[in-house]
C-alpha cells in the first residue's frame, strides 16, 4: 500500500510539473469558459467568417444557452480581465460589441500570422 502511494505521489507531482512548465500554452490558464469562448473564435476563423473575433452577447446566448443578462455580465467580466475589449457604438457610450483581446489574436497566430488577414 506504500508502494501504490507512493507511486501515485510521484505521477501527480510529475502531472502538476508539466502544468506549470514554460512550454503550456497561454490559454491554458484560462477559465473553462473563456477557453470555450477562443474554441469558438477559432471555429470562425477556420469557417473564414467576416470578423471572427468580435462577438455580442447574442452570441454568447446562442453558444452557452444563457440569458441576456447572463451574457451580459459574462463580457463585462471578461472585459474587466483583458480577455476582451468592448467596442463603443455610435456617439454614444454604449457597447454592442466586444472584441477577442489582441494578445489573444496574436496567441492564435504566433506561429502563423499571415492568417490575420484572412
Amino acid at each position: 500500500m506504500a508502494q501504490a502511494a507512493t507511486e501515485l505521489k510521484l505521477k501527480a507531482t510529475s502531472l502538476y510539473q508539466k502544468s506549470t512548465s514554460s512550454d503550456a500554452l497561454p490559454w491554458e490558464d484560462l477559465p473553462r469558459l473563456q477557453q470555450q469562448v477562443l474554441t469558438r473564435i477559432l471555429a470562425r476563423v477556420l469557417d473564414q467568417v467576416e470578423n471572427p473575433f468580435v462577438m455580442a452577447a447574442s452570441d454568447v446566448v446562442s453558444w452557452f444557452g444563457v440569458s441576456e443578462n447572463t451574457a451580459r455580465e459574462w463580457l463585462k467580466t471578461w472585459a474587466t480581465d483583458g480577455f476582451i475589449t468592448p467596442v463603443v457604438a455610435g456617439s454614444g457610450q454604449r457597447v454592442r460589441y466586444y472584441t477577442l483581446g489582441q494578445q489573444w489574436v496574436e496567441a492564435f497566430f504566433q506561429n502563423n500570422p499571415s492568417q490575420l488577414a484572412k
